[in-house]
């Protein structure tokens, strides 16, 4: 669903607009008659834990100290 309204209109009602996108509404906002803009509900971009398992492998010496010269360079 999609809700078209001039920017004034915007400017004067935000609140009410942001409340309308979060419940999945689209709002076009014209100006001159020409749209503008858009304001359109936010992906949910949260991580779902355990949704990498099988395809990361940390090797078994992935905290074994490192080598003494790899620490010269770092350090020198």
């Amino acid at each position: 669903m999609s809700v078209t309204i001039s920017a004034k209109e915007a400017k004067a009602n935000f609140n009410k607009l942001l409340d309308e996108v979060a419940t999945g509404k689209r709002v076009t906002i014209v100006k001159s008659g020409k749209p503008v803009a858009h304001i359109v509900p936010a992906k949910n971009s949260m991580r779902k834990p355990g949704s990498a398992r099988g395809k990361i492998v940390i090797m078994p010496d992935f905290d074994d100290p490192l080598p003494e010269e790899l620490i010269d360079f770092f350090e020198n």
